[in-house]
């Protein structure tokens, strides 16, 4: 038999975990899932346990201390790290106006501009976040 010490997991909202328990035939494998995901920008390390026993005996009821050797663990650690991109844009003249991480475009205000007559007007993009990030 098996069964995961999800302990640490209690408080974290980030980690998924399944199945959680079952029974190993001679030579048998079983698939255990993870899911990751994050709302907040976080890293995160949580430590889990993969604990057998045999079948006969199985698992000590809770409060009860198991005989040597009737229970063996295999540690893990789960790691994972959520980030977002956060972006701003300045624009360069007076008129314009800049935009803040999460919102929507911002304007260039060319104003009046006769017609044969060129204007220019530039921004800056920042990346304010850990990674490199694309734009077009």
């Amino acid at each position: 038999a098996w069964r995961l010490d999800l302990s640490e997991l209690k408080e974290s909202e980030e980690f998924e975990v399944y199945p959680t328990e079952g029974v190993l035939a001679p030579f048998a494998t079983a698939s255990v899932t993870v899911v990751f995901s994050a709302v907040n920008e976080a890293e995160l390390l949580h430590n889990i346990g993969v604990e057998f026993a045999d079948t006969e005996q199985g698992f000590p009821e809770e409060g009860e201390e198991a005989a040597e050797g009737r229970v063996t663990k295999l540690p893990l650690a789960l790691k994972g790290e959520a980030y977002k991109i956060s972006t701003f844009a300045k624009f360069d003249e007076a008129e314009g106006k800049g935009t803040e991480d999460g919102e929507q475009g911002g304007e260039f205000d060319y104003g009046v501009v006769k017609c044969g007559q060129q204007e220019t007007r530039g921004l800056t993009l920042t990346n304010q976040g850990k990674y490199p990030i694309k734009f077009r």
